[in-house]
């Protein structure tokens, strides 16, 4: 348990914490409604190590949100209906917590001082933790399920992923935050594809839910994923890894390059196919291009051998070095490899899907999953995917929360009618409806494109 009095105790025996800071913080926040509101972009109640200072932010915290001034008297009033003010030491402990401050201008500097003190405890506790799954297993899993879960404990206690807050709340407030959010007058800032009809259709990547984007060998799913990539990290300027088991970078990177500039490089040349030399003008297209690319946050992993634990591994990696990821797309789901006892490929992708997408709600982040169609639709007159194609596992379909299949009528019959374009079937929609996206197939220049506008 936590000292709710510091006296009396060896500071080398307690864990990392600044209780100077924690005073400073919450007597600015006592003097100034504008210091309260840069301390909660900061902290929370669990950052505090004295129970009694987390007592009073969270009695400030509530008056804040309810609109009502947070000040030494409302704040006493409060404390004193529920019963906790004697306990913190009455009016004498809150006169303390003001006079420890003569100003509410530094309080966050104070408060970033006490999250980061709240950091080394949780990584201290996050240490013990791993020590004991290293000593004594955990539950029977295997070592690459255990450094699994080690990675994930260490992640939760240096990024704060893991929310104590979260948890069952009543359904009155959570349609009061579905009603906020149509009061607000910006759209939800959503990854885009950048295709007109695919966007009027599901609205965007979904954060925290799995995208799969499906497709029969040479439809362009994996251009499809580029696409998406290419419009998040250039357009909307978000931060994206690839994480390409099939591809290496000098195949994706010939691809995006041929597909970034508006009239395009063909990817003939961009790849020196013998005969097809690039001319001044693709050079010019082409450095502008690479130009974009080095201020853009698109990142490319082209380890050819993955698990869902490799994974998890890499982004949890990622984000602590580099920031926070908007996109992850993976390249594609039948390349990731399982671990642990041989089960069959359909409740081996069960697993995977399902690991994965835990993995997208921790991150609050959208996960795009290529996939390939089996074979079997390549027979039927109507040749666009559906759901039954999902090759291997019908736990793939359960577990999207969208599922895009591509179809290239130019791929089975070159003088099809409309061989210039690609139908993006929406067949599944967790969020609205399901529909076809008409788009252009520039395959030379290795993209879709929006179709003209009668």
């Amino acid at each position: 348990m936590m000292p709710t009095s510091p006296d009396h105790v060896d500071p080398a025996a307690l864990p990392p914490q600044d209780l100077t800071a924690e005073q400073a913080v919450l007597g600015g926040m006592l003097l100034s409604q504008d210091a309260i509101g840069e301390v909660t972009e900061i902290l929370e109640e669990r950052d505090f190590y004295l129970p009694n200072h987390a007592r009073v932010f969270s009695a400030i915290l509530n008056l804040y949100t309810q609109g009502e001034p947070a000040d030494p008297i409302t704040i006493a009033a409060a404390l004193q209906r529920d019963g906790a003010l004697a306990r913190i030491g009455g009016h004498g402990f809150l006169h303390t917590l003001i006079t420890s401050v003569p100003t509410a201008v530094n309080a966050a500097y104070y408060a970033e001082i006490v999250a980061q003190k709240a950091i080394l405890r949780r990584l201290v506790q996050a240490g013990t933790r791993i020590a004991q799954f290293g000593l004594h297993g955990v539950g029977g899993a295997d070592v690459t399920d255990i450094v699994d879960r080690a990675e994930a404990t260490l992640f939760d206690a240096t990024a704060g992923a893991q929310d104590d807050s979260r948890g069952p709340i009543t359904g009155g407030l959570a349609a009061t935050t579905v009603l906020a959010m149509l009061d607000e007058t910006t759209p939800r800032d959503l990854v885009r594809t950048g295709l007109r009809d695919l966007d009027d259709i599901i609205g965007g990547l979904e954060p925290g839910e799995i995208t799969v984007v499906c497709g029969r060998p040479g439809h362009g799913k994996t251009l499809l994923g580029l696409q998406f990539a290419r419009h998040a990290a250039l357009e909307q300027d978000k931060h994206v890894l690839i994480q390409s088991l099939e591809m290496s970078q000098t195949l994706l990177m010939q691809r995006m390059l041929a597909a970034i500039p508006p009239r395009g490089v063909p990817l003939d040349r961009v790849s020196k196919k013998p005969g097809c030399p690039l001319s001044e003008d693709d050079r010019r297209q082409l450095t502008a291009a690479h130009k974009k690319l080095e201020n853009s946050a698109l990142w490319v992993d082209d380890a050819s051998y993955q698990t869902s634990n490799t994974i998890r591994s890499t982004v949890r990696r990622h984000t602590q070095r580099h920031g926070r990821l908007d996109l992850v797309i993976i390249d594609h789901l039948g390349l990731v490899a399982t671990t642990g006892r041989p089960e069959t490929r359909a409740l081996e992708l069960a697993r995977l899907t399902r690991e994965l997408k835990i993995f997208a709600g921790e991150l609050d982040i959208p996960i795009v999953l290529l996939h390939q169609l089996n074979r079997q639709s390549a027979q039927r007159v109507d040749r666009r995917p559906q759901l039954a194609d999902l090759r291997d596992s019908g736990a793939v379909e359960q577990d999207a929360f969208a599922v895009i299949g591509v179809h290239t009528p130019a791929v089975d019959d070159p003088t099809d009618p409309h061989a210039g374009e690609s139908d993006l079937c929406v067949i599944k929609n967790r969020q609205g409806r399901t529909g076809t996206a008409h788009t252009a197939w520039q395959a030379h220049y290795a993209r879709f494109a929006n179709l003209a506008i009668d």
